[in-house]
């Protein structure tokens, strides 16, 4: 157990900027002991549990995204009105992290 909440925290420190916590995709600012630990690709889509598959989001934007494909995601956050550039921020991230080898994420 002490070793997961030391990844967490790792995490949740690494993309903090001075101090504050923000949502990775949506942006809004984020309580560091409510924050949701997504993975970029999903479990059950084949994704890792390394940190380069994780990033910090609320939790609406973790239990709207669930296990979708990021451009099915992308396309939900733009119905959202969250802007282009970070939409196309996490498409550049994902692109980064998904398998080339996994159906479904295809990502140009």
């Amino acid at each position: 157990m002490g070793a997961k909440r030391n990844k967490r925290k790792a995490l949740i420190n690494r993309q903090s900027i001075d101090g504050k916590l923000t949502c990775f995709y949506c942006d809004i600012q984020i309580n560091r002991e409510n924050v949701s630990i997504d993975h970029i690709v999903a479990r059950k889509k084949g994704g890792t549990l390394r940190r380069e598959n994780t990033v910090c989001s609320c939790s609406d934007c973790n239990n709207e995204k669930s296990n979708k494909p990021p451009q099915k995601w992308a396309k939900e956050l733009r119905k959202r009105g969250i802007s282009d550039a970070r939409i196309d921020s996490y498409m550049i991230f994902a692109r980064n992290k998904v398998p080339p080898y996994h159906k479904g994420f295809d990502i140009k």
